[in-house]
């Protein structure tokens, strides 16, 4: 019996931390919230070192500010220039949720969310900021030479 509980611990243990890693050579741990307190919001996405180097966003959570409607969102990036955003960088999360992370319907992503434009170093939206739920969304930073995807996994907090 000993045996069987020491190994559901352990598959347990794998398997929560397998959900918590942000995916490979991506770092989000220490990022904190963003509130956005204007008609404008900047998220920083750097790259350091080379790939697999790290992906580090300046803020996990994006945070929305009561009452304001129609907010810019703007997110850069900075660092290595080997790496680049796509039309499809930023997209809702319709996988599977796990925890601190549900999932968001691409109903539910284009009822709040107007995408704007987009260039290799920024991607632009327009949030409507009219339904409280939170939209958990993807980031996806492309390698040049590769085309290697690195994701990240934060979240939009709108506060109607």
């Amino acid at each position: 019996m000993k045996i069987n509980s020491a190994f559901r611990a352990f598959a347990t243990i794998t398997i929560v931390l397998g959900f918590a890693a942000a995916g490979p050579g991506l770092r989000s741990a220490g990022a904190q919230p963003v509130p956005c307190p204007g008609m404008s919001c900047d998220v920083v996405v750097t790259v350091t070192g080379t790939p697999p180097g790290p992906v580090v966003i300046s803020a996990k959570d994006v945070q929305m500010e009561r009452g304001k409607r129609d907010i810019m969102i703007t997110w850069k990036l900075a660092g290595d220039a080997g790496f680049e955003f796509r039309r499809d960088t930023i997209k809702p999360h319709v996988g599977a949720p796990y925890p601190n992370k549900p999932t968001t319907t691409q109903a539910a992503w284009n009822a709040q969310i107007q995408f704007q434009n987009n260039n290799d170093k920024q991607y632009k939206v327009k949030n409507k900021n009219s339904d409280r739920p939170p939209l958990s969304y993807d980031i996806t930073v492309y390698h040049k030479a590769t085309g290697t995807p690195y994701t990240l996994d934060p979240v939009i907090f709108n506060d109607p």
